[in-house]
């Protein structure tokens, strides 16, 4: 069961379920040195002591397990394996083997009572002495100590540790992916707003622009308005950028720390990132096809409607795409990122097919990356062939004729016509498979920077940059 940790205004989980939950998450990762500052403070003796136990599983596993604690219970102490007692002015009175600490104190004279707890009446030796005593027991503990490592000196090693072991591995992906998923699922249910923004972006445009041209006449005058609507396709993208910029910015920045301490990879984070994010843009990118095609009456048959999806599904999914990308690579600069998106996915809608329709041979290279080109290319060629128009009177030529009958006439005219209407179909689909894929060389990339060099190495030198 997953629960809301914190909110602005809502409490979330209690102060101890946090520090329990900061210790797992640092638990789940399987670490060789694990490092508390009073654990167990703030809890109850029944929660302190399942904590306890918790960690003495750890360091029977082969985790070593270095805590500081305050007041522990009598069951408490028995989990312990090493013990440091430091003076009030931090220097070691005692730090070896818990168990033999009171034999040790016993020796000097300090034998504890029956009825104390063992760890208080250690405190208390350290607290209550003189500074004379102090000093005493001090000095008695480093020539016991001098003496001790002589002596392990003769004896075999009893630890071992080999630099070049094994690294902690990465979480299995099937399960990871399971666990990542339904997080992501329950932090979308928990900002309904944003999940209603994000849906209705879409349908909100094409709502728009429907009421401003349905119906559609089959007019001489209606080519153009017809393609003023296929060129809307180009904001669709614009959506995606959007959409993006306001969850992928945070989600990125939780990934590179769960990354960092291999919790899991970047197939696991883009599998379920793409996962909730594709079922929202099939939805939206469904009530936009719907209301430009029938309601608009842009295409109004089965297969109209399945070329507007198909090719608002990727027009969507592509803008988000090129966000993410910008988002990896420009760093946290976010604006920077969202300019330059903008930026090229203005360049692509410039160069869409029907506001420019001979630009500079430089520039018409970027239609072969660009979503929105494949996109007006294909409604333009489904929605127009077969169209057959009409003219009024003031709009016949001298001899009658109309200038424009079929809309194959106006394929020509803005030269979108073609013989493999398939082919655009596929390329939109490869083109946004293949930006989504490239998303993933880039964080693959990241994630071998961070774990080759070191992650705070590599977060200087990306701030560096930035700066």
């Amino acid at each position: 069961m997953f629960l809301l940790i914190v909110e602005i205004l809502n409490k979330g989980i209690s102060g101890g379920e946090k520090r329990r939950l900061s210790i797992a998450c640092e638990a789940v990762t399987e670490p060789r040195v694990l490092v508390l500052d009073e654990p167990t403070s703030g809890l109850d003796s029944c929660t302190a002591l399942s904590v306890l136990e918790l960690l003495h599983q750890l360091s029977s596993d082969g985790c070593t397990v270095v805590l500081s604690i305050h007041q522990p219970s009598s069951a408490m102490w028995a989990l312990f394996s090493t013990c440091l007692l430091l003076s009030p002015d931090g220097c070691p009175v005692y730090a070896a083997d818990a168990s033999q600490m009171a034999s040790y104190f016993d020796r000097l004279g300090y034998t504890c009572p029956h009825t104390a707890s063992l760890a208080d009446f250690f405190v208390d030796i350290t607290a209550g002495s003189s500074s004379r005593e102090l000093e005493s027991l001090i000095e008695k503990w480093t020539q016991w100590q001098s003496s001790a490592v002589s002596t392990a000196s003769e004896s075999p090693t009893l630890w071992h540790l080999d630099p070049s072991g094994p690294q902690t591995k990465c979480r299995r992906f099937i399960p990871t992916t399971r666990v990542l998923l339904h997080r992501a699922y329950l932090n979308m249910l928990r900002n309904p707003l944003s999940l209603f923004v994000r849906l209705a972006q879409c349908p909100g445009m094409g709502l728009i622009w429907t009421i401003f041209v349905a119906p559609l006449h089959k007019d001489y005058n209606s080519i153009q308005t017809r393609m003023g609507l296929m060129i809307q396709y180009g904001p669709v993208a614009f959506n995606g950028m959007l959409q993006n910029i306001a969850t992928f910015p945070a989600k990125r920045d939780l990934f590179e720390l769960e990354s960092s301490i291999h919790l899991y990879g970047a197939t696991a984070f883009l599998t379920q990132y793409t996962a909730i994010e594709l079922p929202l843009e099939i939805i939206a990118a469904g009530i936009f096809s719907l209301l430009f095609a029938y309601a608009a009456q842009l295409g109004p048959t089965a297969t109209k409607l399945g070329v507007s999806f198909l090719s608002a599904v990727c027009t969507l999914n592509t803008g988000e795409s090129l966000s993410m990308l910008a988002c990896l690579v420009l760093g946290r600069n976010l604006s920077l990122a969202m300019n330059c998106t903008s930026a090229l996915l203005s360049i692509f809608t410039m160069l869409g097919g029907t506001m420019s329709l001979s630009p500079p041979r430089v520039l018409q290279w970027f239609n072969h990356i660009s979503p929105i080109k494949y996109a007006i290319d294909n409604l333009a060629y489904y929605c127009l062939t077969g169209l057959e128009l009409q003219c009024t009177d003031s709009q016949r030529r001298a001899d009658g004729s109309c200038p424009l009958q079929t809309g194959k006439q106006a394929l020509k005219l803005y030269d979108l016509d073609t013989d493999q209407p398939e082919i655009g179909l596929v390329a939109g689909v490869v083109l946004m498979v293949g930006y989504r894929l490239l998303v993933w060389v880039v964080l693959m990339l990241q994630v071998r920077c961070r774990n080759g060099f070191g992650y705070q190495r590599w977060v200087k030198v990306r701030t560096r940059r930035e700066n």
